[in-house]
């Protein structure tokens, strides 16, 4: 099992070579450091994704195995726990900037406000310097790797695919993964989705075990049972 921890703040600021960069010990550590993508495709591989941020990661992850070894990454079951949503700037801000604001506030001790109008202000600033030099925001990016399958695509087609969400998300809109997962079955991807009632943000897990663990069994079964 290998665990990846990051920042927000750290996942939206770096550029792709930089998150890919840091992304590259995860691949090491999955496949033992094996370097042949044939032996790779014998392991069987679940990746879970975490809010936006751990979308961030797994786009970084995808396009760092295919940088690397020039082909998708070869895992079987991808779960998106709370993610991805929308990448619309302006639609998404406040909901963006309470998020951020959750993790400077267990840092500064300061009322929430002015945390998330801070928050904003860096979000709005961040997203017109990318307009400007004409770079790619890090969630635009990993919205799409997830459903890259073309020539040269990033996501593997034959993966299973689970969605685990909420109408009660106070960051990531329902509709929002609902539209994402109806993309991926119209591009071929085989997905499931499990709807959570009354669970905040990347609170299913905790809320309703009995019912985060089946809906995930169930798809690993699938899996298991090639």
């Amino acid at each position: 099992m290998v665990v990846v921890f990051g920042p927000i703040l750290k996942a939206i600021t770096q550029t792709l070579p930089s998150r890919s960069r840091d992304m590259a010990p995860v691949i090491d550590a999955a496949f033992g450091g094996s370097q042949d993508p044939e032996e790779h495709k014998k392991e069987r591989v679940m990746i879970a994704a975490m809010s936006n941020t751990g979308g961030i990661n797994l786009g970084s992850t995808l396009h760092a195995y295919h940088q690397r070894f020039g082909v998708p990454l070869p895992y079987q079951l991808l779960i998106c726990d709370s993610t991805p949503g929308s990448t619309d700037f302006f639609p998404n801000a406040g909901r963006w900037s309470h998020a951020m604001a959750l993790g400077l506030s267990k840092a500064i001790p300061l009322p929430f406000f002015i945390h998330q109008g801070f928050s904003l202000l860096f979000l709005g600033f961040l997203q017109g310097l990318c307009r400007v030099f004409m770079i790619q925001p890090a969630s635009e990016f990993s919205v799409a790797a997830v459903n890259d399958v073309g020539p040269q695509g990033l996501s593997r087609l034959e993966a299973k695919r689970l969605y685990l969400y909420s109408k009660e998300d106070e960051i990531i809109l329902w509709s929002d993964i609902e539209a994402h997962a109806a993309q991926a079955r119209e591009k071929g991807f085989d997905v499931a989705l499990e709807m959570f009632q009354g669970t905040p943000h990347c609170g299913h897990m905790k809320d309703h075990n009995e019912q985060y663990w089946g809906a995930i069994e169930r798809r690993w079964k699938e899996v298991a049972g090639k």
